[in-house]
């Protein structure tokens, strides 16, 4: 892929933000050869054209609206069983870090007991037995259902139908900071975090505990940007609704690598 000539952004491992860069060329061996931890210091991903940006954006609109309104009935349903259950907030608020460094809260259904909710968000629910889940909150998590509420935000402007999933601020893996233990990582935030996306299609869900697939999610989020098409979003939410509700067999895991440009594509 040939990096345009106008300012694209750099990510610089060493100070973990993001800045403006001019010219930068992106090789192909960079990323042929993967994103290991420490073994690259700057990347370079290509930003989208505004117009496809505006037309995702309306996509979005819409999406979003008609989303809330076919699924009004189930979302009210489960708001009523929620605070029948234990008489505790509906939905539960957790800051997370949206396009470009902003910080947001984003909304989910409760599943864990009201007491045990981690509003920071770093202490993850790694299984269906954790204590602190609710019998609903486990059927909840199980079918995505408590994330439907995120349909307000990508209303708000601060979430897509697809996307990097958005993660909390400081969030770890083996005890590193993400920025820390994965090169490129504030690429991800070039764009607006998304209900669903090119990692997720590919197996990368969940907890992370571990550099080396935190390293493989970054990477699929990074070839979702610099390949990002209005047909690629269309794809994903496809494959996103038949993994949800048509087929419920998760896909595994896929490895890398593979650069940018070259797109890996979803396992059957």
């Amino acid at each position: 892929m040939q990096l345009p000539e106008e300012t694209c952004y750099a990510f610089q491992a060493e100070h973990c933000s993001c800045r403006n860069v001019t010219a930068h060329k992106l090789r192909n061996a960079d990323l042929a050869s993967g994103l290991s931890v420490g073994e690259l210091d700057t990347i370079a991903v290509a930003l989208p054209n505004p117009w496809p940006l505006a037309i995702k954006r309306m996509i979005d609109v819409i999406g979003s609206i008609v989303g809330l309104a076919l699924l009004a009935p189930l979302l009210l349903a489960t708001a009523i069983v929620i605070k029948a259950a234990d008489g505790g907030p509906v939905l539960f608020r957790q800051w997370r870090v949206g396009k470009d460094g902003a910080r947001f809260r984003i909304l989910k259904f409760r599943t864990l007991a009201a007491d045990s909710c981690d509003s920071a968000g770093l202490v993850l629910v790694s299984s269906a037995d954790d204590p602190r889940l609710t019998p609903l909150g486990a059927i909840l998590r199980r079918y995505n259902i408590d994330e439907l509420p995120q349909l307000l935000n990508i209303l708000a402007g601060e979430m897509s139908l697809v996307g990097p999933r958005p993660h909390v601020p400081d969030m770890l893996v083996s005890g590193l900071f993400y920025e820390a233990a994965v090169p490129g990582y504030a690429l991800r935030l070039n764009m607006r975090p998304g209900l669903t996306g090119w990692a997720q299609c590919n197996g990368y869900r969940g907890p992370v505990h571990d550099p080396d697939t935190a390293a493989q999610r970054v990477r699929h989020d990074l070839a979702y940007i610099g390949n990002f098409s209005l047909a690629l979003d269309l794809q994903i939410l496809a494959l996103t609704l038949v993994r949800e509700f048509i087929w419920r067999q998760q896909p595994n895991v896929r490895s890398g690598p593979y650069r940018v440009d070259e797109l890996p594509a979803a396992m059957p």
